[in-house]
């Protein structure tokens, strides 16, 4: 649960009950330091910013949120368990140019930073929409509220030179029939009455669950434990990897329904910017290639958790003793990765686990002529 916090609080910072605020994402490149180069993809939403960034000679994502207020801004820097670093500085009025000073944890080390907005050719530029539920479906005898909430953050594509790509992306974000000729504000609305739609069948999910379940004894419970009847959902996107024609997007799900503790997850979907297209492993990698790349991902895995060829897969705790590779995953500017859900090959108390191949580990796969063939000659 401590890593599940750290996510939602510091991540996914939450709304109050029914606000409705439009956000914009911003792509960031510049240094720490002398000359460590960065970009950062982030999300600006009222006064709260969240995202990550990247050393461009590593690609590993480092988690960053926090908040800008009057041109100040402050942000901290993460993992699942702890921080890692502080960003205080300021940002320009345009959102242009952010600079200041990274320290570490101890604020014993820092370095100056300076950040710059920029969307190469091959990006794009997005908005996104956080909007909060609730619905309350009755009241317990202290009168505190049964019922299910529910918190969505959308984003979706802008001002795209290809209003048919624009279109075709933003359906398969927003899971709704688009004409291609929407205005900002008009995506905005649609964005809206997704989530709507979206929670409409959450309240029926939950009223079909409880509707003939209030006897004597569940008002009882409810009395005395009024948290497992009151149901939780969270449906978050960020923006992964936004250059090289191609458009990565986390999709982070928490739900809780009642028991000990909720669950969550995280699923990625990977866009072509030149068709529109959600991209699947068979357009990245050869015909007859797949099972090759099984085995790199197994050998990852094993060597990630110390695993010997010799030994099965279990013996570190999993539940497989053979890896099977998930149809979902990310990319960026240096690999490619899978992340397999608490539950799906090893325990919650494990948390998800990340299959992460460097481009170079998988080159000899990669199609000659591809939506990543860029790997292959730089």
């Amino acid at each position: 649960m401590d890593r599940l916090l750290m996510v939602l609080f510091i991540c996914f910072p939450t709304l109050l009950l029914g606000q409705e605020t439009l956000g914009f994402y911003k792509r960031f490149e510049g240094i720490i330091g002398k000359k460590s180069a960065v970009t950062a993809d982030l999300f600006f939403t009222d006064s709260i910013v969240s995202g990550h960034y990247y050393y461009q000679s590593v690609g590993k994502q480092i988690l960053i949120g926090g908040t800008f207020n009057d041109g100040k801004l402050k942000l901290q820097e993460y993992t699942d368990t702890m921080i890692t670093g502080y960003f205080d500085g300021t940002i320009s009025d345009d959102f242009g140019q952010a600079k200041g000073t990274w320290s570490n944890p101890a604020r014993s080390k820092s370095f100056p930073f300076e950040f710059h907005s920029f969307l190469p050719y091959g990006s794009v530029a997005l908005n996104s929409l956080q909007k909060q539920f609730n619905y309350e479906f009755m009241k317990n005898s202290a009168g505190e509220s049964i019922g299910c909430v529910a918190e969505y953050i959308y984003c979706y594509l802008v001002d795209y030179q290809d209003k048919s790509v624009e279109k075709s992306i933003n359906e398969s974000l927003l899971n709704t029939q688009l004409l291609g000729n929407e205005t900002p504000d008009q995506l905005k609305s649609k964005a809206a009455n997704a989530m709507k739609d979206e929670f409409d069948n959450y309240i029926d999910s939950y009223r079909e669950t409880f509707q003939d379940a209030v006897t004597a004894e569940s008002k009882l419970l409810m009395d005395e434990s009024p948290y497992s009847f009151n149901w939780d959902y969270q449906e978050k996107y960020k923006v992964i990897y936004n250059e090289h024609h191609l458009l990565c997007v986390e999709e982070f799900g928490y739900f809780y329904s009642g028991g000990a503790h909720g669950n969550y997850g995280f699923s990625y979907r990977v866009y072509n910017l030149m068709t529109g297209e959600q991209l699947q492993l068979e357009d990245i990698f050869s015909a007859g290639k797949l099972d090759e790349l099984t085995a790199i991902a197994e050998k990852q895995l094993r060597a990630d958790r110390g695993i010997p060829d010799a030994n099965a897969l279990s013996v570190s705790g999993l539940f497989i003793d053979k890896l099977e590779l998930k149809e979902d995953f990310f990319v960026d500017r240096n690999g490619i990765g899978f992340t397999y859900n608490p539950y799906e090959i090893a325990s919650y108390a494990d948390g998800p686990v990340t299959i992460y191949l460097k481009w170079e580990q998988v080159k000899s796969l990669i199609k000659p002529v591809g939506p990543v063939s860029w790997v292959l000659i730089r």
